[in-house]
């Protein structure tokens, strides 16, 4: 579980403690819309769209190939 930790001493760089359940679902939703484009690009022939899909694809995956 996330928790919020002073820097020094009693002194916090920022009050904001992550949500991990909120982080999943947007991670979701950012995979669903990379696919989406991905789809599109491939039924309509529209390659010039193409570094969307590259841009999702590599933004959404930690480790490079």
């Amino acid at each position: 579980m996330a928790e919020l930790k002073p820097f020094r001493g009693d002194y916090y760089l920022w009050q904001y403690v992550p949500s991990i359940p909120a982080a999943v679902i947007f991670a979701i939703i950012f995979a669903a819309i990379t696919g989406a484009h991905c789809y599109r690009i491939s039924k309509t022939k529209l390659w010039f769209c193409l570094p969307f899909v590259v841009g999702g694809v590599s933004t959404s995956n930690p480790h490079p190939l």
